[in-house]
């Protein structure tokens, strides 16, 4: 009788011991999928469709307020300031990105250009990755 006792506990032990191993491997495979995430590029028409200037660097504590055309000379002569563009895609795409002075200074609204940015299709995130002017 004890033996059979002994037979009950020592299965399931043994089975205890398989199922926590099946759930960390089935957790390890659901974490290479994540890391590994479907991202597709894409190029597409654009337009400039407004550029504005905040203030102060996005990464300063204060809050970042849009500054009027009047006064952008003023406030990117303090070099506290993000030159910033809103680009509008041919597929319905919109971004907010960062650009240096030269790109600011050279594009109007209005000014077509290439843009190339990957999608996550696991989460449908846009990143841009490249500005093409249309020259």
């Amino acid at each position: 009788m004890v033996q059979i006792a002994f037979g009950v506990v020592m299965a399931a032990v043994l089975a205890a011991i398989g199922g926590i191993i099946v759930v960390l491997f089935h957790n390890a495979k659901d974490r290479a999928k994540a890391k590994n995430q479907n991202i597709s590029a894409h190029d597409v028409e654009g337009a400039v469709a407004a550029k504005y200037i905040c203030y102060p660097r996005a990464k300063a504590s204060a809050p970042v307020i849009r500054v009027p055309e009047n006064r952008w000379e003023a406030v990117r002569k303090s070099g506290e300031c993000e030159l910033m563009l809103d680009i509008f895609c041919n597929d319905g795409c919109i971004f907010a990105e960062r650009v240096s002075s030269g790109i600011f200074d050279a594009l109007k609204v209005g000014s077509r250009m290439t843009v190339s940015y990957a999608l996550n299709e696991r989460t449908r995130e846009r990143s841009c990755d490249r500005i093409k002017r249309h020259t």
